[in-house]
């Protein structure tokens, strides 16, 4: 991968740089994948992609379409540890269900201890038919998905759910549960957060199914 020269940058200038480095792809090469945790900008042929690794997920979004002499790279969503159980988000279904026109919410996470997917709910402060306040003290490199309901209103992401999803540097998925008076009624929304984005996750379904 081809970087930037850092010789003449200031400190703060460098400071950025080393929080999220901007790479290019080699032209005629294909995109090498961080094997690591961290975070960057990688400039392709067909665009600028913002590529993130935690302990959990794997995130690679285009957030500029850009034709350049460089090599290719593209999107994906990729489950380190492999597939969350679908059992753990019927649990955050369950929950929302059972907490009926009150809002509730829960945590999917990565315990590296015993290698498996955890379901936790978070002590819960407040909640009514229009909020839920939880303590937060997920470990946000082993966030997958954080979960939350709208009780009988409609599944959609507010304002206040927008301040909270960017409060992380992500990659995580934020999913909300609405109309929760039953299993039958019950609809949900979902998005990718990756800070400064919040992104559409129609826009990877045609690269691959949700962890």
């Amino acid at each position: 991968m081809i970087e930037l020269a850092t010789d003449t940058a200031t400190q703060q200038q460098l400071a950025i740089m080393l929080a999220c480095p901007l790479v290019c792809v080699p032209p005629g090469e294909t995109m090498t994948l961080l094997s690591e945790p961290g975070r960057r900008w990688v400039v392709a042929s067909n665009g600028t992609y913002l590529e993130h690794r935690s302990l959990a997920l794997h995130v690679c979004f285009r957030v500029s379409k850009l034709d350049t002499t460089f090599g290719t790279a593209r999107q994906f969503i990729t489950a380190i540890n492999g597939p969350v159980p679908r059992e753990l988000l019927r649990k955050c279904f369950d929950l929302a269900v059972q907490a009926g026109s009150n809002e509730t919410a829960a945590l999917i996470h990565w315990n590296p201890t015993d290698r498996q997917y955890e379901l936790r709910q978070p002590v819960i402060e407040s909640a009514s038919v229009a909020h839920v306040t939880y303590r937060d003290e997920s470990q946000d490199d082993l966030l997958v998905y954080d979960f939350h309901s709208h009780g009988s209103h409609p599944a959609f992401f507010s304002a206040t759910d927008d301040a909270s999803d960017m409060s992380r540097m992500g990659p995580y998925i934020a999913m909300v549960a609405g109309k929760c008076d039953s299993f039958d009624s019950l609809e949900t929304c979902a998005r990718m957060c990756m800070s400064p984005y919040l992104l559409n996750l129609q826009d990877f379904f045609k690269h691959g199914e949700l962890p």
